[in-house]
């Protein structure tokens, strides 16, 4: 399966668990506690990381990237295959919980996560960086205006 992007999602109660939150692979591998799942080239998809310990949690990430074409150089994403288009990152419970709060309100409004623009998710990216806060959830008057 070449020229498609593969993410590695695993299950290890109480230990680790990386699970996709939205996005549609073209197919997805099953094994015992592990699977993959494939990507076309420009799908969108999200998926987060947890780890933990008898005490708690001790490592939360969670991401937003494009599959990258073959002809397109993509980042290192932790468990994505070659690369990808890294347009959101969030490490650290507050942080992590706060993108999922806002993408549960962006679901709730209507909005297909995997639709929207990339350039939405990388400005939210660069918002969440500079600790300005999330775009709002529902659209703003000249969008509502706007839209069909």
């Amino acid at each position: 399966m070449q020229n498609i992007t593969a993410v590695l999602l695993d299950d290890y109660p109480d230990k680790y668990a990386s699970s996709l939150f939205f996005g549609t692979p073209l197919t997805t591998v099953r094994a015992c506690q592990s699977s993959i799942a494939y990507f076309s080239p420009n799908d969108l998809f999200a998926f987060s990381i947890w780890e933990g310990n008898p005490f708690g949690t001790t490592r939360t990430e969670f991401y937003i990237c494009r599959a990258v074409s073959p002809y397109e150089t993509g980042v290192g994403v932790p468990r994505v295959s070659p690369g990808a288009d890294l347009l959101l990152k969030a490490k650290g419970i507050k942080t992590v919980r706060a993108v999922l709060a806002w993408l549960r309100d962006l679901k709730r409004n209507g909005q297909d996560l995997p639709k929207l623009s990339p350039d939405f998710y990388k400005a939210a990216d660069h918002r969440l960086r500079t600790r300005v806060g999330l775009p709002s959830p529902r659209p703003s008057p000249l969008e509502a205006l706007l839209s069909p």
